[in-house]
């Protein structure tokens, strides 16, 4: 209760031991939480997510159900374009980044599609990305995660576009070196995408 400050109502122990929350969305009187864990898959181990939905209809009867698990885990999950969901995270290991759109069925949740990439590294700070829930819009950084330092030494700057089926990559900057990625903003202006870093700036027009 934000008026007292006071906690009203809560639930424990909902997951396995050894799960940890990852990321949570509030819609009215229904609430998903996604939790990670890793488990064993032929002679390697994954990144399992999976889904709870909690009815918080009646405070002093909470119920929850594990609606299923999705292959990685995503670190934020946003109100998205469509009425769906979008989540941004990691995909089997931590070398893939995953970025995933859901549906929302009944009590559960559905992929509808996803964009990954393997073998990087990306920014997860939520203020980092931009969000453009009205016309579909992701805007992410990443790079390259590998031994070579000409590969290690160059930043990705991706925007995707959600068309309602899947995510499609609308445009992409490569920068030579890594310029205070952990500063990175970016925004849409009347048809323009602006990526600001410390030491670079990029603008395009989009369609």
């Amino acid at each position: 209760d934000l008026n007292e400050c006071n906690m009203i109502a809560s639930v424990r122990s909902f997951a396995p031991e050894g799960d940890k929350a990852k990321s949570v969305r509030f819609d009215g009187d229904m609430l998903y939480v996604c939790t990670a864990k890793t488990v064993k898959r032929g002679s390697g181990f994954v990144n399992i997510d999976p889904v709870y939905f909690f009815d918080l209809s009646d405070y002093e009867n909470i119920t929850y159900t594990n609606t299923g698990e999705i292959e990685g885990y995503s670190t934020s999950l946003s109100d998205f374009k469509d009425e769906t969901l979008l989540g941004i995270g990691y995909g089997v290991d931590k070398s893939t980044m995953k970025v995933e759109i859901y549906k929302e069925n009944g009590n559960k949740v559905e992929s509808v599609c996803a964009y990954e990439v393997e073998n990087v590294n990306f920014l997860s700070s939520y203020k980092s990305y931009y969000i453009d829930s009205v016309n579909g819009y992701i805007g992410l950084t990443y790079w390259i995660n590998r031994s070579s330092s000409s590969e290690i030494s160059k930043t990705n700057y991706v925007l995707l576009h959600f068309d309602g089926e899947k995510l499609i990559e609308s445009e992409k900057f490569v920068a030579e070196g890594l310029f205070s990625i952990g500063n990175t903003r970016m925004t849409m202006i009347d048809g323009f995408w602006y990526v600001f870093c410390e030491n670079q700036f990029f603008v395009k027009k989009i369609d």
